[in-house]
């Protein structure tokens, strides 16, 4: 919470939690700042399977 209040007012820091963040947002910047466990959390976000796909049986 603190990151964010103090980050906020930054142009152009663009603050997202690993469970919000999209790869436009991602993209968007040429450098990228994330913690180790959040690196973790996107890992497995990216590994999991979508709707869409079919479960591998």
């Amino acid at each position: 919470d603190r990151t964010y209040k103090s980050a906020r007012n930054v142009k152009p820091v663009k603050l997202a939690t690993a469970a919000d963040v999209n790869t436009q947002q991602l993209l968007a910047f040429q450098k990228i700042l994330v913690t180790s466990k959040a690196l973790e959390k996107l890992a497995e976000r990216v590994s999991r399977p979508t709707q869409e796909e079919p479960s591998a049986e």
